[in-house]
């Protein structure tokens, strides 16, 4: 009897850590599967232009390339060779980041207003989030029915009220990048509404109740306590925006394909050229002219400039981004 309760304790056990091993495996698998991805698409293709930022390339083939060391910097920080066209990208940029704190002041404002309602809030909210699940080919198709010089929308309520019609894309720098930044500031609306939204939900209401029998102004409640409150989420948003800005090409290529198209590389140019959409076509759209290796120093001088960008920024939120809530 003793002989066969051992003999199923054995098995028993025996059984266990093979269970154990398996879901073992199988949570390491599934778990190390975001990690493949990282090192496949993400950190090989990283060193690789690493490595091609220090040769001239003028195709893939790594038996063409001539190492040149620091000379592909040395060209893009060099104002007379390409640092005065790479400057005039980040400049653009800068213009570019004027949707961050616009796109991020009529979300609060929505979502504020979202939270103090309670009738149709799911509604309103799912109406609020279309534009963040819509292509960006298909924004720019919309819009540019929005802003078209001849038959657009815009345009139409300008002569309505006897304003001339507005060049929108063609007709200079200034209104391609006013058009970049109604865009972008639309795009980006539903995603920051319900993120907002739901901090704003998840504000302690006894914070407020305290503050109105305190004799509490409603201004003086929501500065106080409501905003401080969603600060962390507003903190992410404005870190996503910001990278979000100096990355931006999709918007620039697809609005500006046509106007600003090599070899048309010229003064006036410029601001249809982001940094991303300059070193997309430094790279694919005249690689015998530019190459391969020359954009790859481009691309590591951009993600320096979004690393020094970024750290001021987390330096900046220590100041404003509370987290006592």
């Amino acid at each position: 009897m003793e002989n066969n309760i051992s003999i199923n304790s054995a098995k028993y056990q025996k059984k266990r850590k093979l269970m154990k091993f398996k879901d073992g495996l199988e949570n390491f698998l599934i778990s190390s599967l975001p990690v493949f991805g990282f090192l496949i698409f993400g950190a090989f293709p990283m060193v690789l232009s690493l490595v091609m930022s220090f040769f001239e390339m003028h195709d893939t083939d790594f038996s063409n390339a001539v190492f040149i060391g620091l000379d592909n910097y040395k060209n893009m920080l060099n104002f007379n060779v390409y640092g005065k066209d790479f400057l005039y990208t980040f400049l653009t940029a800068g213009i570019f980041m004027i949707s961050v704190p616009i796109g991020l002041a009529i979300p609060i404002f929505i979502a504020y207003q979202l939270n103090k309602i309670q009738f149709a809030k799911h509604f309103f909210r799912s109406v609020f989030f279309v534009p963040a699940v819509c292509a960006v080919t298909i924004i720019v198709i919309v819009f540019k029915m929005f802003i078209d010089e001849n038959s657009g929308v815009f345009n139409q309520i300008l002569t309505g009220l006897h304003f001339e019609p507005v060049k929108w894309l063609t007709g200079n720098p200034l209104t391609f990048n006013i058009s970049m930044i109604i865009v972008s500031v639309w795009s980006g609306l539903g995603y920051a509404t319900v993120l907002l939204q739901a901090a704003f939900a998840g504000v302690d209401e006894s914070y407020e109740e305290a503050a109105k029998i305190d004799g509490a102004s409603s201004s003086q409640i929501f500065w106080k306590i409501t905003f401080p409150a969603i600060t962390p989420t507003l903190g992410y948003l404005v870190t996503m925006r910001l990278i979000d800005s100096l990355q931006q090409m999709s918007l620039y290529y697809q609005f500006g394909f046509g106007i600003a198209s090599p070899p048309q590389w010229t003064e006036g140019l410029y601001a249809y050229n982001t940094p991303v959409v300059y070193i997309y076509r430094m790279i694919f759209a005249n690689s015998y002219q530019f190459g391969y290796g020359i954009g790859s120093a481009a691309a590591w001088i951009l993600a320096i400039v979004i690393f020094v960008v970024t750290r001021i920024n987390f330096k900046l939120q220590e100041k404003w981004v509370s987290y006592d809530f």
